[in-house]
C-alpha cells in the first residue's frame, strides 16, 4: 500500500501569504454565519456532541487531521460522497441527535443552509 507524506506544503495562503488553516477556518467560518445568528464554541459543541476541547482544537488546527484526508480520499476513490461511506442507520443516528439537541437549544438552520449569512438589505 503506497501512502502519502503529507506536509505544510498542502496548506493554502489567503490573500496576504499567511496560511489558511484547511479546516480551522471554515468551521470558524460557518460557526460565526450560522444561519440565523452566529453560534458560540460552547453552542457547536453542544448541538454536535464534540467536547468543547474539540472544538477548540478544530478551530486551531492547522493541518486537515490524516483521517480526515483518508476518509476524503476513499470517498473521492470510490465515487461517493463522504456520508456514503458511513452505515445509514449510523448516519441517521447521529442526525437525529443532533437535530434533538439543536431544537433543544433553539438553534434554526432556517432555509438556507449554505454556510453564507443571508443579506437583510
Amino acid at each position: 500500500m503506497t501512502t502519502t507524506n503529507k506536509t505544510t506544503s498542502d496548506v493554502e495562503h489567503d490573500h496576504s501569504g499567511r496560511p489558511t488553516p484547511p479546516l480551522a477556518l471554515h468551521v470558524r467560518r460557518l460557526r460565526l454565519w450560522y444561519p440565523k445568528r452566529s453560534i458560540t464554541q460552547e453552542e457547536l459543541a453542544a448541538v454536535s456532541g464534540a467536547h468543547i476541547k474539540q472544538v477548540q482544537r478544530l478551530e486551531r488546527v492547522r493541518r486537515l487531521p490524516t483521517v480526515v484526508e483518508d476518509i476524503i480520499a476513499l470517498a473521492h476513490t470510490l465515487g461517493v460522497s463522504v456520508e456514503a461511506l458511513i452505515a445509514p442507520g449510523i448516519l441517521e443516528r447521529i442526525k437525529a441527535s443532533t437535530d434533538a439537541r439543536r431544537a433543544q437549544l433553539g438553534l434554526e438552520l432556517g432555509d438556507d443552509t449554505s454556510g453564507c449569512r443571508r443579506d437583510d438589505g
